[in-house]
């Protein structure tokens, strides 16, 4: 899908951390260029800026404060993690409790008000199982309200050649229908 562009994959990320979709899609060699970035983190900032050309204007510092409609029509690859500590068993399992668990919707507004062509939201496993399953499935039908084909798996990092064993959920979405595979295991 995203290699046999023929223009630049105009990319949004939140809960940027250091970059490592920026960092993958150059390992894959696909040629992007930044809508903007966002992550609250003052020192998370400073990596992102020593290790990508950016303006400053591209950068948020909280997603709370990012306006998606400024931005409809202008992302083709949105892709963002929000804290994970809420649903994670090494966290304290808060939830939707906590303030942190509660930025997915902040994604999920984004999503609605950008549009993107195809959105990447990643979480722990945890998501799935809090507060009896009841967390996701709220969770889920958000994210079906914002009328994109969705798909969602649990993947292991330790099955794509990462010498760690780290589960993650992945919720794909595209805002026109198309076939779509999670990626198969990778022998280490």
């Amino acid at each position: 899908i995203l290699k046999n562009r023929k223009k630049s994959l105009r990319l949004a990320t939140v809960f940027s951390g250091i970059g490592a979709p920026e960092q993958a899609l150059k390992k894959l060699d696909i040629s992007y260029s930044l809508v903007f970035a966002c992550d609250i983190d003052p020192f998370v900032k400073q990596s992102y800026f020593a290790n990508y050309s950016i303006d400053s204007k591209k950068w948020f510092d909280d997603i709370k404060n990012i306006n998606g409609t400024k931005f409809k029509g202008k992302v083709d690859l949105f892709i963002g993690g929000s804290p994970c500590q809420s649903f994670s068993i090494v966290g304290n399992m808060r939830g939707l409790e906590d303030d942190r668990g509660n930025l997915i919707f902040e994604f999920i507004r984004l999503v609605k008000e950008m549009q993107p062509k195809m959105f990447i939201f990643e979480n722990v496993k945890g998501l799935l199982s809090n507060n009896k399953g009841e967390t996701w499935k709220l969770i889920e039908k958000a994210f079906s309200k914002t009328g994109y084909q969705l798909q969602h798996s649990t993947l292991n990092a330790k099955d794509f050649g990462i010498p760690q064993h780290r589960d993650r959920l992945f919720l794909i979405g595209f805002k026109n229908k198309r076939k779509f595979n999670f990626p198969q295991k990778l022998e280490l």
